[in-house]
């Protein structure tokens, strides 16, 4: 009667209600690992530019070792 349909109701929106919590709850950790990813690459491109600086004084280094040399 009556009441089944009231139950089956309840159940439905407490289900509805611990689906959009679950939900909410994923869209946080997806907007945390966005900001990880973020992090990352930010570290990412930094290093690269360390890396590039490195690879630069070493050139010159060189270049300075071969001049050091041929006018020392």
């Amino acid at each position: 009667g009556d009441s089944e349909v009231l139950t089956i109701n309840e159940q439905l929106k407490q289900e509805n209600e611990h689906l959009k919590q679950q939900l909410s709850s994923s869209e946080t950790r997806i907007n945390e690992l966005k900001q990880q990813l973020e992090y990352v690459k930010q570290n990412e491109n930094w290093l690269k530019q360390q890396l590039d600086q490195k690879l630069i004084e070493h050139k010159n280094h060189e270049k300075k070792g071969i001049l050091g040399r041929l006018f020392g």
